[in-house]
């Protein structure tokens, strides 16, 4: 029965014949017929079949698509080619375009009509066939018998041949062989896939009774080795929360020498892996920008590939990556596959090594804590975190210095010469004691001097007056007035040649004794006397500590000239500007100490250690670290 319809994909209504091929209409032999390489046509089909397949040569699947290709090319001008698979999970894969019309984007129809008749074929399980007249074409469709319904179905375009149902009976033999094939090729799979499952459980069996992770690790890395023929295998453990791995175990190493910079390089690698999450190959020659750039250095080291597999565990966190460096032999998709299938697995059992190791742990701490010496151990601990909820009295720590409370200066009166000194710094003077003396020869040698122009100026006076010259007379006068201001400046200067202690105290400063006959000029500061009685203690207090520091707090100072006393003293004054020294930032804060027995001495130092308060004894010993790294990490 044959039927009439338009072609909607050309221009004009050229018509197409429609038939239905099925089984019984072409004739079964008990073997595949002969197809001879005779170009747009096909042989007498009564010549006998050839024993071997033409696909037995192919070991992929794309290998036997291009053989397929090949076989329909000699038997006809084949223009398009589909393979159909309905029962492929993935809609994506149900459909494979082996060879695609270039009249197609002419007449997108065509392809319409290609896939409905191979869907047709497919579902009914029998040869369908599509007649064009203009230009004179065929749309063929058979089916594959794989053991499976619907079944697949090989659907083409060819140039009409001469021999129709021959074309369609060669078609049909070739379709089966390749049925033949793939079956073969899936029982093949299946069989490697049940050798790589019995391989899967005993290395899991054997990795499980590893007594630790990383000898589960070494077995790991060297039976995949082993049965994948790997030049290398290595594991890394991922670093929590750090987002590296770390190399532990390698199929051709029991050392690990983490200095190397091959070592470097793996690691590196893991670490991109990490951060990918899936399973990656990368070639040798691979110049993709979005190839991984460690990885794709590895391979060109070696020249060779790389397949790298994160392994997560139960909760889908990756624990592990298992890189593998593949000999140029090796099959790549087995063995993607094959991780695909085993990551998992082998992501548990390290999982289950780091649950085992915290319950050994976690059993040998219940058992030492049962035993005599760990109650006595835990009852230690809880005491001493117990103790640190203990308040203590808070004390803060500061260098002092001791200074006198004022000091007095004593300066040349005016220009001389040094006679003589007669005190040296740290000697004890009383108010009144001599210091030092002044040279006053030249103040004598300057009076006497004057005294003679004082009388002579009396004299020229008298004259004057006698000769009733009273100009003269007021000159000289006023020339009598002026030397005795000038004597009597010089009479003064004369009596205070000795310089006296103002105070009772301390030589501070003033060492003269060495520079007897040295020019003085006015102001000059000679001598610096403290007075004893009460000195003044200052604190540095330093930055992280003025916090805690107040006016009036108790303190207690100890002296490095006197270690075996204390002297007890209030904070009376807390400067609120800072100041550097001792090339540090420090406070000052200053203290009253009363120094009836004479033994402090200015310029002595030590140590001052203030009350602040009660706070518990926790924070006495651990505030100064926590308040480091509180400030360390901020930002």
């Amino acid at each position: 029965m044959s039927t009439e319809i338009p072609n909607a994909g050309s221009g004009l209504a050229a018509p197409i014949l429609v038939g239905a091929v099925t089984h019984e209409s072409v004739p079964r032999e008990t073997t595949p017929t002969r197809i001879h390489a005779t170009p747009r046509d096909v042989a007498d089909p009564t010549v006998d079949p050839p024993v071997v397949s033409p696909f037995q040569s192919a070991n992929t699947l794309q290998e036997a698509d291009q053989i397929l290709l090949e076989r329909l090319d000699e038997l006809s001008t084949i223009l398009a080619v589909v393979r159909c698979q309905p029962n492929a999970n993935d809609k994506s894969q149900q459909l494979h375009h082996l060879r695609i019309d270039p009249a197609e984007q002419r007449s997108p129809s065509q392809r319409t009509q290609l896939i409905s008749v191979c869907h047709q074929s497919a579902l009914s399980g029998q040869i369908h066939s599509r007649r064009q007249l203009e230009p004179e074409r065929v749309i063929l469709a058979v089916p594959i018998d794989t053991g499976r319904q619907p079944s697949d179905a090989l659907c083409l375009i060819a140039a009409l041949p001469a021999d129709l149902h021959g074309f369609t009976r060669a078609v049909h033999t070739l379709a089966q062989q390749f049925a033949l094939w793939n079956v073969q090729h899936r029982l093949d799979q299946q069989s490697a896939v049940a050798s790589h499952a019995a391989a899967t459980v005993d290395l899991l069996t054997r990795a499980l009774d590893s007594k630790t992770r990383s000898e589960a690790c070494q077995v790991i890395v060297t039976e995949l080795a082993d049965h994948w023929n790997l030049c290398r295998a290595a594991i890394g453990i991922a670093t929590s929360g750090a987002g590296s791995c770390r190399l532990v175990a390698l199929s051709d190493s029991t050392r690990i020498d983490t200095t190397t910079a091959q070592t470097r390089s793996i690691e590196n690698a893991m670490d991109e892996a990490l951060m990918q999450g899936s399973i990656s190959i990368v070639e040798p020659t691979t110049t993709q920008l979005d190839a991984s750039r460690s990885v794709g250095e590895l391979a060109r080291q070696h020249a060779a590939s790389v397949l790298a597999v994160p392994l997560v565990d139960e909760s889908r966190d990756t624990c592990a990556v298992f890189l593998a460096i593949l000999d140029s032999e090796s099959p790549v998709q087995p063995m993607r596959q094959f991780f695909e299938a085993a990551g998992p697995s082998l992501g548990a059992v390290l999982h289950a090594h780091d649950q085992r190791r915290s319950t050994d742990l976690l059993r040998r701490s219940v058992r030492a804590v049962r035993s005599r010496g760990g109650v006595i151990a835990l009852t230690v601990m809880i005491a001493l975190i117990a103790a640190m909820f203990v308040p203590l009295r808070h004390r803060e720590s500061c260098d002092v210095r001791v200074e006198p409370r004022f000091k007095r200066f004593v300066a040349a009166p005016f220009e001389a010469t040094l006679k003589d000194c007669f005190v040296a710094p740290g000697d004890l003077v009383r108010r009144g004691d001599l210091l030092a003396t002044l040279d006053g020869r030249e103040l004598r040698w300057k009076r006497e001097s004057l005294q003679a122009d004082h009388d002579q100026a009396i004299k020229k006076r008298d004259a004057a007056q006698a000769s009733r010259a009273y100009a003269d007379q007021r000159i000289a006068q006023l020339e009598i007035d002026g030397l005795r201001s000038e004597l009597q400046l010089l009479d003064l200067r004369l009596s205070e040649l000795e310089l006296r202690s103002p105070v009772d105290g301390m030589v501070v400063a003033g060492d003269l004794k060495r520079v007897k006959g040295a020019p003085l000029t006015t102001g000059q500061s000679l001598f610096e006397i403290a007075p004893l009685l009460e000195m003044i203690v200052e604190a540095a207090v330093k930055d992280d500590q003025i916090a805690y520091v107040r006016k009036d707090q108790t303190a207690q100072l100890r002296l490095n000239a006197y270690p075996d006393r204390n002297w007890d003293t209030t904070i009376g004054i807390v400067n609120p500007r800072s100041e550097i020294r001792d090339e540090e930032n420090v406070f000052i804060a200053e203290c009253k100490l009363s120094n009836d027995e004479q033994l402090l001495r200015p310029g002595m130092k030590g140590t001052l250690k203030i009350a602040c308060g009660r706070r518990a004894l926790g924070w006495i010993l651990f505030h100064r670290p926590i308040e480091a790294l509180s400030q360390w990490f901020w930002w």
